[in-house]
């Protein structure tokens, strides 16, 4: 009984390393697929980010900043303000993204 488990040993190992070597290889056949696709997302991603620093967050500080008046008029409103971290400073130092650089 043992004789048959020595025999069979070499040939286990064989096939474990060709499906190993299969499986390696597809995935790395997988990743050199994805990335495009991931390329394609980080330009997709950067434009949107560019369009929000332009468009969006002049907007997004002139609604805070009236916000901001309104709560030095009506005092009543500051601890709203203070909950979502508003009283204060500029988007960056807000959410804690770095400022960007032009």
């Amino acid at each position: 009984m043992n004789n048959d488990n020595r025999s069979e040993s070499p040939l286990l190992t064989y096939v474990l390393l060709v499906s190993l070597l299969l499986s390696c290889g597809s995935f790395g056949v997988f990743m050199l697929q994805q990335a495009p696709i991931l390329n394609a997302q980080v330009v997709q991603d950067r434009r949107v980010i560019t369009e929000f620093r332009t468009a969006l967050e002049p907007r997004y500080d002139w609604f805070v900043s009236s916000l901001q008046v309104y709560a030095q008029r009506n005092p009543d409103f500051k601890p709203v303000l203070a909950k979502y971290g508003l009283l204060t400073g500029t988007l960056e130092q807000r959410v804690g993204l770095p400022s960007p650089s032009k």
